[in-house]
């Protein structure tokens, strides 16, 4: 439950499938040379996750970050507040704004969130995990997703919550070895937190956009819907959009032949954002990319992780993307070996990062890669200074 290259497998053979029922419009017929390429890597993700099997044990493990990294994570929270004038879910709700991009402080906000997102799930892990101070652990991993509801983040409490679900079944499968039931226990809380998450994420979104929780007329009219069953509940039109429309972007891109190959594009494509912006700004990245090549609709912007990599390098260039997105897996994996309370935590992260390549580049984006590289900083042994007397 815990192995990457299962859940990159696993997800995209979902998305393939949820595809495959063509509920909306979006979802024309797939370029054969982009089947047969997400075919061979769900193929040799499910083979490189079964032999590393082993690696990916859930620990017992944790570490006490105590109370200092939360006062600072809610005042650097503060100082973006009163940067940008304004705490997005209060305006939302009370209809003097509809959603828009938080405008935080330029570079320290998206380093925040990965921080934040870092500090969450250790949080947790040392409430399930440490006898100590139990209650604070749950109440500082509480006051994060706090935070991050504040900015109207749900994607990134809904990755918070799904980490922390994820280790709590295995916290619970740890201790309970001897009577635990996994197809009729684990399973059985799996599927329904996963459609009570999906459901969840329509409501917020139906409010996000300023309708009443159940009011679905807009989600259904931008999503195109043209054979979508009576006897589902409309809120997970917001999650079947939001899995399927990046592929349909991506398939789009690809039967028009909207590539080049571009080095220094390839290469913008395998390091954050942050700092490709900054080494390369004549290039574009992401949305706007996507915007100017060209997109089924621009309001569903999405475009899987190999939408840009494409664009800049065909094929070829994604064939790298994903070479490298396992090196990185496996790497932060043998570092974990050696650092005691930091394994559940690299094991959430890397799921995770695999996981969203459906959705967006893990590599680049600024979210993920953060979370990438602050894990890979706190993986890497410090240096030991020694006082000559």
């Amino acid at each position: 439950m815990l192995n990457c290259f299962y859940w990159y497998s696993i997800t995209w053979a979902f998305v393939l499938l949820l595809y495959s029922l063509r509920l909306s419009l979006f979802n024309r017929v797939l370029d054969f040379e982009l089947l047969l390429f997400l075919i061979l890597t769900i193929f040799i993700s499910f083979f490189v996750g079964y032999v590393n099997k082993r690696k990916f044990n859930y620990s017992c493990n944790a570490i006490d970050y105590g109370l200092k990294p939360i006062i600072i994570i809610i005042i650097l929270f503060v100082l973006n507040f009163i940067y940008a004038r304004s705490v997005p879910i209060i305006s939302i709700l009370s209809g003097s704004q509809v959603y828009r991009e938080f405008d935080s402080i330029p570079i320290l906000y998206v380093m925040l969130n990965g921080i934040s997102f870092y500090y969450g799930i250790n949080y947790f892990n040392a409430y399930l995990n440490l006898k100590e101070h139990k209650r604070r652990n749950f109440i500082c991993f509480l006051i994060i997703n706090v935070l991050f509801l504040l900015v109207f983040s749900r994607s990134t409490i809904i990755f918070l919550f799904g980490g922390a679900f994820i280790l709590y079944i295995m916290s619970k499968r740890n201790n309970n070895k001897s009577n635990y039931k996994p197809i009729g226990k684990k399973y059985g809380l799996i599927i329904f937190f996963v459609i009570l998450t999906l459901y969840a994420f329509g409501v917020l979104g139906n409010i996000r956009m300023g309708y009443k929780y159940n009011d679905n007329s807009y989600i259904q009219r931008i999503g195109l819907y043209n054979n979508y069953p009576n006897f589902l509940p409309k809120e997970f039109m917001w999650s079947y959009s939001y899995l399927t429309s990046p592929l349909a972007n991506l398939n789009n891109n690809v039967k028009n032949k909207n590539n080049s190959f571009n080095i220094k594009g390839v290469f913008s494509e395998l390091i954050n954002r942050t700092i490709a912006k900054r080494i390369m700004p004549d290039l574009k990245y992401g949305e706007d990319l996507a915007v100017e090549i060209g997109l089924e609709k621009e309001y569903f912007s999405a475009s899987t992780g190999f939408f840009s990599m494409y664009t800049y390098g065909g094929f070829i260039g994604m064939t790298l993307q994903y070479i490298v997105l396992i090196i990185i897996s496996r790497i932060q994996i043998e570092l974990v070996k050696n650092n005691n309370g930091k394994e559940n935590c690299t094991y959430i992260i890397l799921l995770l990062a695999n996981f969203l390549m459906f959705f967006y580049n893990s590599l680049s984006t600024t979210t993920v890669s953060w979370w990438l590289i602050i894990n890979f900083v706190a993986l890497l042994k410090k240096p030991k200074l020694k006082w000559r007397t």
